[in-house]
């Protein structure tokens, strides 16, 4: 190993990635052992004190939960934004490009930008390198998070979760406010294969008299984040008891303990977005009671119907159409199948689906087969996707009704569920964040193939 007053600087994007390849990517590695030891925050609090302790410069919404996290920081963030404040945005994964993880009011990090900040923690990344404790990759990203908002001096950051909670990097920070969103079956090998033992993971993330914010409200996993709030004296603000959400379709409203806010709008789809909204509400409103958090009624209705985190039942295109959702576990799969029959009730779906092995895929398939009328089956473009032969023979287990086929190449799946596209038919894009990515990133070139054979059929 280099000494560390050798260290050459990084001068390009694919260096930096080059170097976080050399420390362990539990997003690639999935068996591991999840414990205290294999998972050491202090080695993460080192670093940070090493450059400056970065967590502590601005009040933070940290977040957790099986779904719905990444709908609730962007919501979260696009309220504060609205009202005119400046917000860090850490959230995982990416679709397309590593920058995404790390935003300001909207604006990935530049290249130049992440390429300086590493360039700064290098030598800090090898001096506990050196110690045989490294940082994982996700440990590193969470770092760079922190310090990339401080030097912006931003005035709120939210972080979502890596995994789970207890043990997780962005669980070194005292919050302004703690949110669980949800918890259901996901990462159970390692998490816990129960409700309840996945709960006291998420729940990991309460602290001592920092409030909780809850949109969990089935009564086993409940139970066990309520009597985690006892025991950290902390506040719990639980949906249904504390805060209520009343659904009318596409228009909702939300009664917290200070106010009722009627006719709100989303541009995402789906009812549980509109949970996810209430939860996001209710953190705001927690805010406004601990720090004065200067932010209207009204200021919270135009955020909520601006925000639009990509790939939550996003729509490509009208004609064909295209649906890409990120949903890769039951709930979320659940969530989607639900949507698409409220939203597209005279459509048949054609699904393009691929997932990673590690995920509950008899459960997810079950939840989500029931809408398709037909199914290929793909690759993700990662190192832990599930072979799509696999898939196609747990699918066969469920329903034999339905042409359904594999291929693992994503490039002639995509186009063969296009050619299948029709009207009255759309094709939906799900099971895996990975696989999501790889289309959002084909996505231009195939729009314009659809755009020169429609130009050339007329």
């Amino acid at each position: 190993m280099k000494k560390i007053n050798e260290l050459k600087p990084f001068r390009t994007l694919a260096e930096v990635e080059e170097y976080f390849s050399q420390f362990t990517n539990y997003e690639r590695v999935r068996t591991f052992q999840y414990t205290r030891d294999v998972l050491d925050l202090d080695r993460v609090r080192e670093v940070l004190s090493a450059v400056g302790n970065p967590e502590n410069d601005a009040p933070i919404f940290h977040i957790a939960g099986t779904k719905g996290k990444g709908s609730v920081c962007a919501m979260i963030a696009s309220i504060l934004c609205e009202a005119g404040y400046r917000v860090g945005l850490f959230s995982k994964p990416h679709l397309i490009k590593l920058n995404e993880r790390f935003s300001i009011n909207g604006q990935d990090i530049s290249d130049e930008e992440l390429i300086s900040v590493m360039n700064r923690l290098h030598s800090h990344l090898e001096a506990q390198r050196a110690t045989g404790k490294p940082l994982t990759f996700f440990e590193i990203i969470t770092v760079i998070a922190l310090r990339y908002f401080s030097d912006h001096e931003v005035d709120f950051v939210i972080l979502e979760t890596g995994l789970g909670g207890r043990l997780d990097s962005t669980n070194v920070v005292t919050p302004l406010v703690s949110v669980i969103t949800s918890i259901d079956y996901d990462h159970t090998h390692i998490l816990g294969d129960t409700l309840e033992k996945i709960a006291a993971e998420k729940a990991g993330i309460i602290k001592n008299n920092i409030p909780v914010i809850s949109g969990v409200d089935a009564p086993g996993p409940a139970q066990v984040i309520e009597e985690k709030t006892n025991a950290e004296s902390a506040q719990l603000f639980l949906i249904g008891r504390d805060f209520q959400l009343y659904q009318d379709k596409a228009r909702f409203s939300v009664q917290t303990w200070r106010a009722r806010y009627d006719n709100l709008r989303l541009r995402l789809l789906g009812k549980h977005q509109q949970q996810n909204a209430a939860v996001a509400v209710a953190a705001i409103e927690v805010a406004r009671e601990k720090i004065k958090l200067s932010v209207s009624n009204d200021q919270i209705r135009d955020g909520l119907a601006k925000a639009e985190p990509r790939g939550r039942i996003e729509v490509l295109s009208q004609s064909p159409c295209v649906i890409l959702d990120v949903a890769h576990n039951p709930s979320s799969l659940r969530a989607l199948r639900e949507t698409l029959i409220e939203n597209f009730p005279n459509h048949s779906v054609i699904l393009l689906m691929g997932m990673a092995k590690d995920k509950e895929i008899d459960r997810s398939l079950h939840e989500i087969l029931p809408i398709a009328s037909q199914v290929i089956f793909t690759g993700i473009g990662h190192v832990i996707e599930a072979n799509p032969e696999e898939l196609l023979v747990a699918a066969l287990h469920i329903t034999n009704k339905i042409p359904m086929s594999a291929n693992p190449d994503i490039d002639s799946a995509l186009q063969s569920v296009l050619q299948l596209c029709g009207p009255e038919k759309l094709v939906c894009v799900t099971g895996s964040f990975y696989l999501a990515g790889e289309v959002a990133k084909r996505w231009d070139a195939v729009k314009t193939g659809l755009q020169t054979e429609n130009d050339s059929s007329h």
